[in-house]
């Protein structure tokens, strides 16, 4: 059938590379093991999940992605794969520099060196109330009332429609037709006709709604959406912020430590 949700979150990629110093295992206390400042980094934030936000769908979720060379040396190399999701920016921004900081902070307690690269993903999808109204009005001339579903709970999946949601009015319906969990062997297509056709049918019913009367409906969608970005070039200007690469633990002669992990 048709459905709609309330949004889905923001991402920001990250890379973390530990390197540390690698030794047999006979003498550990000669190295710095990579491994355990990795896994010290993602127990500092398996800690600070309570302090995520329930409202806003805080998520994080990571992979060791290289994990040492051999078993009787001391790793001196672990890279991570890892994301931050959340509903808004600026949530997402701050959830972002606590994974960031609890991951030099744990480097930095294993004397290890930690580069971070982080890569603005996609923003939250905002979804445009009056643009989904042309949708459903469509999709109620093509699904008996059993088979719509109106404004569920916003959801932690991302997409990059964020971006273009972010500077222009926007809505994602969703059209059932498949099953089984989505990106897994066990989703497939269940519905070709409710997939396919009848998808079609909603988006060209959509269109006519909103450009007959001379566009009197998309032009008041437009005069009415408030976006939070003005134009593509500030969206990257303020995007591009959050994409950090360098050095996150500096080791000063005075022999304290400098942590850095947000421009």
């Amino acid at each position: 059938g048709f459905s709609n949700n309330l949004g889905w979150c923001g991402s920001i990629d990250k890379r973390f590379t530990f390197k540390g110093k690698a030794v047999h295992v006979a003498s550990p206390f000669n190295g710095n093991n990579a491994l355990y400042a990795a896994t010290s980094a993602i127990t500092a934030v398996n800690n600070l999940r309570e302090t995520f936000s329930v409202k806003n769908l805080m998520r994080f979720s990571s992979v060791i992605l290289e994990g040492g060379a051999a078993v009787n040396q001391i790793p001196d190399k672990i890279v991570v794969q890892a994301m931050v999701r959340a509903l808004t920016f600026e949530s997402l921004v701050k959830l972002n520099d606590k994974v960031n900081r609890a991951f030099a902070a744990a480097a930095a307690s294993m004397g290890c060196r930690l580069e971070i690269e982080d890569t603005f993903g996609c923003h939250p999808r905002i979804d445009n109330a009056e643009l989904t109204d042309a949708f459903y009005d469509t999709a109620k001339e093509i699904f008996p009332e059993d088979l719509l579903s109106r404004d569920t709970p916003a959801g932690a999946g991302i997409t990059d429609f964020g971006a273009v949601s972010a500077i222009m009015p926007c809505a994602h319906p969703f059209i059932g037709g498949a099953e089984g969990a989505n990106h897994t062997s066990e989703f497939k297509i269940t519905d070709p006709y409710m997939l396919c056709v009848n998808s079609a049918k909603v988006q060209a019913g959509t269109i006519y709604l909103l450009l007959k009367d001379d566009a009197a409906r998309a032009k008041e969608i437009i005069k009415n959406n408030v976006p939070p970005f003005k134009s593509a070039k500030e969206y990257f200007a303020a995007t591009e912020k959050y994409s950090f690469n360098g050095e996150a633990v500096i080791y000063n002669e005075d022999e304290t430590v400098t942590l850095k992990y947000k421009n």
